[in-house]
């Protein structure tokens, strides 16, 4: 049962996923455990992690390979990396036949460097319809997820994996001559292909990320005039780390959404016109950009859009072990259907985690009594961190491992930015709503339980959640069913008795710089490290002494 695994300095998110012979699937990113670095890559912390807890529950790696395991580190030449990002989508989704689009940064298939690749998905198999652009090379300029990061560059980023900050920051620019500058090298074409010069993607990367991170050499003359006009074009300087953010950086950042979603909604028209499906799903990096996934609800082009909350790399374990089980036609439910997929922690580890930490007192016991008092804590003004059962999959905090508090309050929002996660005034925070409400606060006619659309609030309730809602009207919403999460669903349940409003701010359970808390030591630690007033920590509400 041994792993194999890959590793590439242009990879990250390395991540283990497991089938029990019963059929349970338990997945872990390897950024959460051990060295707790933000997208680490060595699958080999995750699935070590993993192997020590089930070895006294599980008959693990017998002969007979009682547990199935998928990897995402295997050598970069041979992975079908793409093909692994349509696994994990379709096999987690409830359809039997989809389209499938496969957008991020990039990523080897079939012997090639890819982007962007388009699909068709049934139970019996996944087909390859279109790749708009290869390369033999070691990099891809012709890529979605490039774009969006050259994009980053240009609003002041200084890092990678920072595109969540520019779709947040996007919403305060407004049209502009960088815009109109900026399509001469990025399009949709009328048929839904797109163009895309990759002269702008060196001309940026060769600026910023590619001599720090790939050790690229100076560009040519032509491709540095590029850089030069955008310096020009800007009445401000290039933003530094530390420096305001400026209207150039808000415009900068419009430009490259709108652009993005334009393309994205030109693909997704050319693979209904190719397949004729009535579902999509959305894989790959560029598929966490929630606003370009609400527009393609919003155009109604299909009648189901689907996104698997590990939508980024930290999903290529899940879609290899599926690819595995499939190709050897094993007999085992693929249909995951549920997040929170990580390993569980017992009452009795959780007890023995709280009496090895100083300085802590145990206010409530019992999870009834608990949810009360949270909510009234919530309800009070408090912000609370949040621990429950299995750890989510993917990069959103969906109710067992998050940070809440009170969304009626206007002021909240940049309370926990500034105060809590000590990190840029312009990020939203996003609202968990009971499944049954959502349509009262929000424009949408389905669940949407992982966080990854944007969606409008309804204006006359805005005044109501005001801390949920984004400059442009727009919320990042979460449902929650008792089925899919019955704590985190009496929680706000029990917010609701007292308030009236059935939404909390949901905001990841992070400290600055790290990833999510896997443990219940995690989950302590963070908690005496930050600005919160209490840990719910499984049945226990704990307050500082």
């Amino acid at each position: 049962m041994g792993a194999v695994r890959h590793h590439d300095s242009t990879w990250h998110d390395g991540s283990v996923a497991i089938a029990t012979p019963s059929g349970k699937i338990y997945a872990l990113a390897s950024e959460r455990v051990g060295a707790r670095y933000r997208h680490y890559w060595d699958s080999h912390l995750a699935y070590e992690y993993m192997r020590d807890r089930m070895r006294s529950r599980i008959p693990f790696g017998t002969k007979n390979d009682s547990l199935r395991e998928g990897s995402s580190h295997q050598d970069r030449r041979s992975q079908p990396h793409h093909l692994y990002h349509a696994y994990s989508v379709f096999w987690t989704s409830p359809f039997d036949t989809a389209a499938i689009l496969v957008a991020d940064g990039q990523g080897p298939q079939d012997g090639f460097t890819v982007a962007t690749t388009m699909w068709r998905g049934t139970r019996k198999s996944i087909d390859l319809i279109e790749v708009p652009y290869r390369t033999s090379g070691p990099f891809i300029p012709y890529s979605l997820g490039h774009f969006y990061t050259a994009i980053s560059a240009l609003t002041g980023m200084t890092n990678l994996y920072e595109e969540g900050k520019t779709m947040g920051l996007a919403a305060y620019g407004r049209p502009s001559k960088f815009l109109e500058y900026l399509r001469i090298y990025i399009r949709s074409e009328p048929d839904g292909t797109f163009f895309l010069d990759p002269a702008f993607i060196y001309a940026v990367f060769g600026n910023t990320f590619g001599p720090r991170y790939y050790g690229w050499s100076p560009q040519s003359p032509e491709i540095q005039k590029i850089w030069d006009e955008i310096l020009e074009m800007r009445s401000t300087p290039m933003r530094t780390s530390d420096a305001p953010v400026s209207q150039d950086d808000m415009d900068i950042a419009y430009a490259g959404q709108t652009l993005l979603e334009e393309v994205v909604l030109g693909l997704a028209r050319r693979l209904k016109q190719q397949t004729g499906e009535r579902n999509l799903c959305l894989a790959g990096g560029v598929a966490l950009n929630c606003s370009v996934n609400g527009k393609l609800l919003a155009l109604g082009l299909f009648d189901n859009v689907y996104v698997i909350p590990s939508v980024d790399d930290s999903g290529q374990a899940l879609g290899r072990l599926f690819y595995d089980l499939h190709s050897e036609g094993v007999s085992i439910a693929t249909e995951v259907g549920s997040p929170y997929l990580g390993p569980s922690y017992s009452k009795k580890e959780i007890q023995l985690a709280i009496s090895s930490t100083e300085d802590l007192h145990v206010k409530h016991q019992g999870f009834p009594v608990v949810a009360q008092a949270a909510a009234k804590l919530i309800a009070e003004g408090k912000v609370i961190g949040w621990f429950q059962g299995r750890s989510e999959i993917g990069p959103r905090a969906l109710g067992n491992r998050s940070i809440l508090a009170d969304p009626r309050n206007p002021g909240m929002r940049g309370y926990i930015n500034q105060n809590v996660k000590h990190r840029e005034w312009y990020r939203p925070v996003a609202p968990a709503v009971l499944e049954e409400d959502a349509s009262l606060y929000f424009r949408l006619d389905r669940p949407l339980p992982f966080m990854l659309f944007a969606v409008q609030a309804k204006a006359e309730k805005i005044k109501e959640i005001p801390s949920v809602v984004h400059v442009d009207g727009s919320a990042r919403v979460q449902t929650v069913n008792e089925h899919q999460n019955s704590r985190f669903y009496r929680l706000i349940r029990e917010f609701k008795l007292i308030t009236g409003v059935p939404v909390l701010i949901n905001t990841s359970f992070n400290a600055r710089r790290e990833p999510i808390v896997e443990s219940p030591t995690d989950g302590l630690l963070a908690f005496k490290r930050m600005n919160l007033d209490a840990l719910v920590l499984g049945d226990f509400l704990i307050l500082r002494k």
